[in-house]
């Protein structure tokens, strides 16, 4: 039933968006239609995962975080508890992503679907990491396409201030200065790097920090996994960019003018820059968790802004390929890890979809 309604969702968003396009010249009602979905699925759960550990946080004034602490103690209405904070952050981050979607593409609907189709579990758990992940990626388009730096610079500060960790991207602000056209001939360089990072972590990030909470993902052992298990849980990450690597190497090679696109190259460099912090996921999936699954958008966002240099006969084959990939990645996701892990993301799912009144509803 959850897969039949999933199709459905798809059909129907797409069929509300395209004709409302059509009608009034723009992508207004796909993007409320888009929130409005968000919004239900993901806002007005009333169960997660972290939902006990973020009432304990409110509770007992154990938040760690500059904005989440400001939230609470300022805007947490009195007698309010965690569910206020949790519509109030989603629909922020929610947004924020949206608008970050329709500086490259119409298919807002579409590509929402199928981003959530994979990180669901995620995006409606991890909300402060969320919030600051897109405010940091909203300030790099900022900064490296529009040129605003003013804006860029106060999106960057409350990014970090929703969570720290997200200093962790500001090293890789490199790449942003390598020209594209480099970072694609060297993708074999930027592979061994990736295994470098592995290597080094397994190195390196063994000692205990006390009381530094800003290296605890890092460093603790309570968050470090296998080889073969990190391995297990990003793999289709790692293939998804080699595709999409070479989709975007089969464009430019027929439009070269790409190269000198502000937004392509702004979307090629955010997949690299996510890409290589696989490297340390292998060792700790909590980085992965936070750095590399949100960034599977700027796979979906590539795929679909090469799409307008196609003729319909590509566009159908790209959809044909990407098709098939993301049915496999999903069934990677929720089917494969149950069978050969002991992994339960799907009765979680399941749970918090379940915890939706108006959700439950369908899923009866």
């Amino acid at each position: 039933m959850g897969i039949i309604l999933f199709i459905l969702l798809i059909i129907i968003g797409m069929l509300f968006s395209n004709l409302s396009r059509i009608a009034i010249g723009n992508n207004k009602v796909a993007n409320v239609l888009t929130f409005i979905l968000i919004f239900i699925v993901s806002a007005l759960v009333t169960y997660t995962p972290d939902w006990g550990g973020y009432q304990s946080w409110i509770d007992e004034d154990l938040g760690r975080d500059v904005f989440f602490n400001f939230f609470v103690k300022n805007v947490l209405p009195a007698g309010w508890g965690y569910q206020f904070v949790h519509i109030s952050f989603i629909t922020l981050y929610t947004i924020m992503l949206l608008y970050l979607i329709s500086r490259f593409t119409h298919q807002t609907y579409l590509i929402m679907v199928l981003y959530l189709g994979i990180v669901y579990i995620f995006y409606t758990t991890q909300i402060r990491f969320f919030l600051g992940y897109y405010a940091m990626s909203l300030a790099f388009y900022w900064l490296f396409v529009e040129s605003k730096r003013k804006l860029a610079l106060v999106t960057l500060v409350f990014a970090v201030l929703n969570h720290i960790t997200l200093l962790f991207f500001l090293p890789f602000m490199y790449f942003f200065f390598v020209k594209v056209e480099t970072l694609i001939k060297r993708l074999f360089l930027l592979l061994i790097a990736m295994v470098i990072f592995y290597l080094l972590s397994t190195v390196f990030l063994t000692e205990d920090t006390g009381n530094l909470v800003f290296l605890t993902y890092i460093t603790s052992d309570t968050f470090e996994s296998t080889l073969l298990g990190g391995l297990f849980s990003f793999l289709p990450v790692i293939i998804g960019f080699l595709l999409v690597n070479f989709y975007a190497r089969e464009k430019i090679a027929e439009f070269p003018a790409l190269l000198d696109d502000k937004k392509f190259q702004y979307l090629y460099r955010f997949v690299v820059i996510s890409i290589m912090f696989v490297g340390v996921a292998l060792e700790r999936q909590v980085i992965g968790q936070r750095f590399v699954t949100p960034s599977i958008i700027f796979q979906l966002l590539m795929l679909f802004y090469l799409s307008q240099f196609n003729e319909r006969r590509q566009n159908a084959m790209l959809a044909l390929i990407g098709g098939l990939y993301y049915a496999g990645f999903f069934f990677y996701n929720y089917v494969l890890s149950m069978m050969i892990t002991s992994s339960n993301i799907s009765n979680i799912v399941g749970d918090m979809l379940r915890s939706n009144l108006i959700v439950k509803y369908f899923l009866r």
